[in-house]
């Protein structure tokens, strides 16, 4: 049936320019530039457990975001610095008529006996840290502070104006840094655009060149050009039409499908220049004629490995392989459409020796020894598949050298942020207070024992304070309303945990539920950690991209034996697939990778692009029956556009991103190697004496 089509495409190639020239003004008319959004949502993180803890810990603090501004004062004394505390305050305050701002200076009754002092800031700092609550904000070198704005619901900050509050010049006070999702937002929006732009024309310049250079025919860049317009259009259309905005997944479609978009037209090139017949209209026949099947089944096994993405729980990654998914195969069609009309134009001439060529054979001639390496390397990848494991560092997300990583390290660094943990307990029954705070007491005591915490603070810390103070502990009176460790209704009590250390997490986190389980169970309980978030984030998407790449392997199974009607070659195929996809294995352990939820995707993604030249292969010389030597050519060529395309991720400002477009490059390196010598070798021993099955009709 494809090559029936393909023949009344050369017969009717004007009709068949014009229906899709058609199609693309209509699309493109329709179309727009999606939204850059810098937000990292769509990662089904808002149906996790632990997401639900944390907004019950964030709903009893009564905020529904907050900036954490890390304040440097110089060496002033205390009223100084205390003073600016209240101007920043009333500066920002004027400005967003909603926000709360706490610091220091909200307990400076507390902390300055006599309010005229003239005390150096650093010894209030230093005596501060051993005082509940305030403690809190006081960094572990006692030489900064945190000043908190929280943001009710319905608050609309502009994080531009809200900075340039802070930059003016306060007293007594050397450097203010703020860090917030507001800021790291804004950050990621930038970088993002920066990204798509210097990805998108180093992408350009690179195809303009190579192709320039490889099919030595200016017209050649035409045609490749209208390639990419061709599948670049109905994706834009997609991204309008389903309302999907560019973010840090799914901004990685468009580059993505520029490069695929060339695989068809480069092997579709290389038939055209490489028949002997000088004739261009039986060029543009035997092209078509021989790769309009393996491409139609190429097209369909990267569109399934992509819509296997669907599977997936979280959006973004659902809305990546919607995306590229539902613009492979339009693509195809498309381009097989305007191919006969454009290659009409072209003259052949002799194809003089290429250095591309050259490596061709130099590949082919040792054959036999690059297969032994891949299957030895490949076989010493098993043993360090269990020892990989998921380690998703929200840091990796935020632009690298960006204001926001800086900020984020510093404040992470000399407040512990990032090793905190926190439980919050809610009595089932109607006990009293006292007998709520004893059991807390107690909880406490028993936290206190485990080794892998370095801390712990709760409402034992401000009972233990006003009993130090003796007689005078009755005149100190703890916040009822917004104290973090206790509600104003003495129901729900909050404890803190600093870790040792954050690789602890899991750890400490099920030695916890334990106690709690087994010794409060008249309590609910809620435990939320930032690690233990993005940690249940990477088991969903682990499982789901299991299913992902289980049905592409199934898929492309059946659809190499629908081409083969031989189980053994297909079981051939898939092992040859198989072999680049374990380099992954070693390159992100002895490569010390994260495997994130970003990167975690190579291996679908990677899949659904290594099989496309195994089809040609098999397609070529089980079908066939022809010498893959015009195809070796064009295999390279691809490969090295496949190579080139995803290098230029490395370019991106997200290390994710960075680590995604390297494997990916490496893994398609290995694939050409694997295609052009393991497969052919061990067809050789297989099918050689086999008569081939009928093409497909």
């Amino acid at each position: 049936m494809l090559l029936k089509w393909s023949t009344h495409i050369n017969l009717h190639a004007k009709i068949y320019v014009f229906l899709t020239a058609t199609l693309l003004c209509v699309l493109l008319i329709f179309s727009r530039v999606p939204e850059i959004n810098g937000q990292l949502t769509g990662l089904d993180i808002e149906h996790t457990k632990y997401y639900k803890s944390g907004q019950e810990i964030a709903n009893f603090f009564e905020i529904s975001d907050f900036i954490e501004v890390k304040i440097t004062p110089n060496q002033s004394d205390a009223r100084t610095v205390f003073n600016s505390l209240d101007s920043i305050e009333k500066n920002l305050t004027d400005v967003f008529e909603t926000i709360h701002v706490k610091s220091i200076h909200k307990a400076k009754n507390i902390l300055l006996n006599d309010v005229d002092t003239t005390i150096n800031i650093s010894s209030v700092l230093t005596s501060a840290k051993s005082i509940p609550i305030v403690q809190d904000l006081i960094s572990t070198d006692a030489q900064s502070f945190l000043l908190i704005v929280t943001l009710d619901s319905t608050t609309n900050l502009n994080i531009t104006t809200f900075d340039s509050l802070l930059n003016k010049t306060y007293d007594g006070i050397k450097d203010l840094k703020s860090l917030s999702s507001l800021h790291i937002e804004q950050e990621i929006k930038t970088a993002l655009t920066r990204d798509i732009v210097i990805i998108t024309i180093t992408l350009l310049l690179f195809f303009s060149v190579f192709i320039i250079y490889v099919f030595r025919d200016f017209k050649s860049l035409i045609y490749t050009s209208i390639i990419i317009l061709i599948s670049v259009i109905p994706a834009l259309f997609l991204f309008t039409i389903l309302n999907i905005p560019f973010n840090l997944i799914t901004a990685l479609a468009l580059p993505i499908i520029l490069v695929l978009s060339l695989a068809d037209a480069v092997h579709i090139l290389t038939g055209f220049f490489n028949t002997e017949t000088t004739n261009t209209k039986d060029s543009i026949s035997h092209s078509m004629q021989s790769y309009i099947i393996p491409s139609f089944l190429t097209s369909l096994t990267t569109t399934i490995a992509f819509g296997s993405f669907m599977l997936n729980s979280a959006e973004s990654i659902q809305n990546f392989g919607l995306i590229i998914s539902c613009t492979v195969m339009p693509s195809f069609f498309l381009t097989y459409m305007v191919t006969p009309f454009i290659l009409n134009f072209f003259k052949k001439k002799e194809q003089k020796e290429h250095s591309i060529k050259k490596l061709f054979t130099l590949i082919t001639t040792y054959k036999k020894q690059i297969s032994y390496v891949l299957i030895s390397v490949s076989i010493s990848a098993l043993p360090f598949i269990s020892k990989l494991s998921f380690n998703t560092d929200f840091d990796s997300f935020i632009p690298k050298g960006s204001v926001a990583e800086l900020n984020r390290q510093e404040i992470t660094h000399d407040f512990n942020s990032q090793l905190s943990v926190s439980i919050l307990l809610e009595a089932k029954q109607g006990n009293s207070s006292k007998t709520i705070e004893k059991d807390i007491l107690k909880l406490v005591a028993e936290l206190d024992t485990i080794p892998t915490i370095g801390s712990v603070k709760s409402i034992k810390n401000q009972i233990d304070f006003k009993s130090k103070l003796g007689p005078f502990g009755q005149f100190v009176h703890f916040p009822n309303k917004n104290n973090p460790y206790r509600s104003s209704d003495r129901k729900k009590y909050r404890i803190e945990l600093r870790l040792t250390d954050i690789k602890y997490i899991q750890e400490t986190n099920q030695t916890v539920e334990h106690i709690l389980h087994s010794q409060y169970s008249d309590y609910i309980s809620h435990i939320y950690s930032k690690a233990l978030l993005l940690d249940e984030v990477n088991q969903n998407v682990a499982q789901s991209l299991f299913y992902s790449l289980l049905f592409s392997f199934i898929f492309i199974f059946f659809s190499i034996l629908l081409l083969t009607k031989s189980i053994l070659t297909t079981v051939i195929s898939i092992l040859v697939n198989i072999i680049p996809l374990s380099f992954i294995v070693l390159l992100f352990y002895f490569g010390n990778l994260d495997l994130n939820i970003l990167t975690a995707i190579t291996t679908v993604v990677c899949l659904g692009i290594i099989v496309d030249d195994t089809i040609h292969v098999i397609y070529r010389q089980t079908v066939l029956h022809l010498k893959t030597d015009e195809l070796g050519y064009g295999i390279i060529t691809t490969s090295l556009i496949l190579i080139g395309g995803f290098s230029t991720f490395m370019l991106s400002s997200f290390e994710p991103s960075q680590t995604f477009g390297y494997v990916s490059a490496m893994i398609f390196s290995i694939t050409m190697l694997a295609d052009l010598t393991l497969l052919p070798f061990l067809l050789d021993y297989t099918v050689k004496q086999k008569s081939p099955p009928s093409p497909l009709k």
